[in-house]
């Protein structure tokens, strides 16, 4: 099913994207991909981690111009 969905990604966006499966299936999933070449089973959480960090410190200088 994923091999399906990812073929009809790629004829419709050209090219040769790359392709990662993430998440705690992922290793299941690629195992019998014809697409998937690389897994990353934490990449989401990276990447919720940055977008946390970045907001974090974009909060913390709202508010520290002195009157």
């Amino acid at each position: 099913m994923a091999d399906g969905i990812l073929r009809k990604m790629i004829d419709e966006l050209g090219g040769a994207p790359r392709i990662i499966a993430t998440g705690g299936l992922a290793p299941l999933i690629a195992k019998g991909s014809e697409f998937i070449k690389e897994v990353d089973e934490t990449l989401t959480l990276d990447g919720l981690r940055l977008v946390y960090e970045r907001t974090r410190a974009d909060q913390s200088s709202v508010g520290t111009s002195s009157l």
